[in-house]
């Protein structure tokens, strides 16, 4: 079944959210910039009241701020700038950044991104369970290199979950639904009862959290047909929770995988028994016997293929040692890159400021900071405002005082291509200028700004086109409070209504409504805006009927229509067009083209 807890959903309770990035070296290529986009929409999945940090880690980490922030226009935007500086650097030390996270947010959320393997698991596992009280950990392995065993033993030992991400798969699709899940309403110390019926064997054992949204499944075995009903209790935040199914258990299943999915189910909770002695020996026994019945591959049985070879096709000669090279794991720049500079230069590249393989530290520098200082993560540079003509500026300086040719070469690579992106976002436009008229993306800082990398977020996004083309681009400049901010005539809650609106039209012409598995929370958040601030329209019944009509298209649930439905009560030139989406989306459409 798949649990719809809206009526929890209306009044969540406060969350404390704690992202934990990987900017290693190996971050570097379509993996950061990647990681640097999802942050950006996770963060608008949290609501005012909120309250959230951001931790990059490498050889060290460094935090957005000391302790977690409330979540308000201000720390989204202060965020923003944090994450986009972001730069691949360094080797890949876990322990500290995790244990920071989880004293931070005892009994809130963490969510881990990172690619990198590490030796000491144990060590990390017991320092998150010993530091948290409820808190739950999400984590996302990137890559083929990545340490799953103990991302898995984080996910299920703190009630979180795991998703591992591979090469050519994006990082922000997968980052953006797993942590819509995390924060929606759940119910959590369930218990099941059946009445009328007999159910044994009941896998898994241990009962899942119920997630609104999230398909919650339980296997079991009845041995006479009969019809009764599953009752289900729990604690949700805030007080008890309990539903009641009817089922009907037939003479004979007509759904034969069941078993199988059944029989699986159950091995995999007596493999995760972790028996030792004479326990573990006889649950061995118990996992192959299953296992063979029902023709399942576990750690102890498998399918072989013997294959007998008669006359020439026999092998008659001895077996011969063949040494197979192993490559980088998928997704890793930073090797690639050296060898681009070689090339460019015509020969060896000289020493870099960016580690060369995973774990070597940069070479120290001219104004390397004072022993036991920590290492800046982000560099400040002073930029020419437009019309101003540029200061001169000696030529970059190597560790020893002297030009490097490489750090020329590379710096004006780098600026060559953020006027190329710069040129190209200029001719090619985008969803918010098409649809806001006036509404810009914000111009950049003149004073200073972050140094990004070659891959960093910014560059990356302006290469497509900049952060204001296709719907995450939209979605990625949603405000703190749900809506967007417009510019034009009126007050600032008609400004905002009408913008608001047209960004949900926008989204609706490609398909995404509130029940949109990726974006649908973001849609859902803005829907409740909206609502919130029918009130403050009052004044101009044009943006209020385009507001509360494109709110209706939205959402995809009864009980969010019928509260809009009584809000646009007053509103007559909605009589008559909210049920009927056909009429109503030529009169959302000829109220957004005035």
């Amino acid at each position: 079944m798949v649990p719809d807890l809206l009526a929890m959903a209306s009044a969540p309770p406060k969350q404390e959210v704690v992202f934990v990035v990987d900017v290693s070296g190996s971050m570097a290529g379509e993996s950061l910039p990647q990681a640097q986009a999802a942050l950006r929409l996770c963060l608008r999945h949290l609501r005012e009241g909120d309250r959230f940090n951001v931790i990059a880690f490498e050889n060290r980490f460094q935090s957005f701020q000391p302790e977690p922030v409330p979540f308000t226009q201000r720390t989204l935007e202060e965020a923003d700038r944090w994450v986009a500086a972001l730069n691949a650097d360094g080797g890949t030390e876990l322990l500290a950044p995790m244990r920071a996270a989880v004293q931070a947010a005892p009994d809130g959320v963490i969510v881990l991104l990172t690619d990198g393997q590490v030796g000491n698991e144990a060590e990390i596992l017991r320092a998150v369970l010993e530091a948290r009280k409820t808190a739950r950990v999400y984590s996302f392995g990137i890559g083929t290199n990545v340490s799953d065993v103990l991302l898995r033993d984080m996910a299920k030992q703190t009630g979180g979950d795991v998703e591992f991400i591979h090469p050519g798969e994006r990082i922000d699709d997968k980052v953006v639904a797993q942590f819509s899940r995390a924060l929606a309403p759940r119910v959590t110390e369930l218990e099941v009862r059946f009445d009328g019926v007999d159910c044994v064997e009941l896998a898994p054992a241990e009962l899942p959290p119920l997630v609104d949204g999230v398909p919650w499944t339980l296997l079991g075995r009845y041995a006479s047909p009969g019809t009764g009903t599953v009752t289900l209790r729990g604690r949700s935040e805030r007080e008890p929770f309990s539903l009641t199914v009817r089922v009907d258990l037939p003479a004979v299943s007509d759904r034969p995988a069941v078993e199988k999915l059944w029989a699986a189910e159950r091995i995999r909770g007596w493999e995760a028994a972790q028996l030792i002695g004479r326990r573990a020996e006889s649950m061995k026994q118990r996992i192959v016997e299953l296992a063979v019945a029902h023709q399942i591959v576990t750690r102890y049985t498998s399918f072989v293929v013997v294959e007998e070879r008669k006359g020439d096709r026999r092998n008659s000669g001895q077996a011969k040692t063949r040494v197979i090279p192993v490559n980088a794991p998928a997704g890793w720049a930073m090797f690639g890159a050296q060898k681009e500079e070689e090339a460019a230069l015509g020969g060896a590249a000289p020493r870099r400021g960016r580690m060369a393989a995973r774990g070597a530290m940069p070479p120290p520098s001219a104004a390397a900071p004072a022993p036991g200082a920590p290492r800046p993560m982000i560099q400040v540079r002073r930029i020419t405002p437009p019309g101003r003509a540029p200061a001169q500026s000696a030529p970059p300086m190597d560790a020893d005082g002297g030009t490097t040719d490489w750090m020329i070469m590379r710096s004006e690579r780098r600026e060559q291509g953020k006027a190329d992106a710069m040129k190209k976002k200029r001719q090619k436009g985008g969803i918010l200028s098409n649809f806001f008229g006036g509404v810009q993306p914000p111009e950049p800082m003149m004073d200073e700004e972050f140094e990004e990398s070659d891959a960093s977020l910014g560059e990356s996004l302006a290469a497509e086109g900049g952060i204001d083309t296709g719907a995450e681009g939209l979605l990625s400049q949603q405000l703190a409070n749900g809506l967007w901010d417009g510019t034009g005539e009126g007050s600032e809650p008609v400004r905002q209504a009408r913008a608001t609106a047209l960004a949900l039209l926008t989204l609706l012409r490609e398909g995404i409504t509130s029940s949109h598995p990726l974006h649908g929370a973001q849609v859902k958040k803005a829907v409740e805006a909206l609502l919130s601030l029918a009130a403050s329209l009052s004044g101009d019944a044009q943006v209020a009927e385009l507001a509360l009509g494109v709110a209706w298209l939205a959402a995809a649930g009864p009980r969010t229509r019928s509260r809009i439905e009584q809000a646009a009560k007053p509103l007559s030139g909605l009589n008559g067009r909210l049920g009927n989406e056909v009429a109503l989306r030529e009169h959302v459409d000829t109220l957004a083209a005035r």
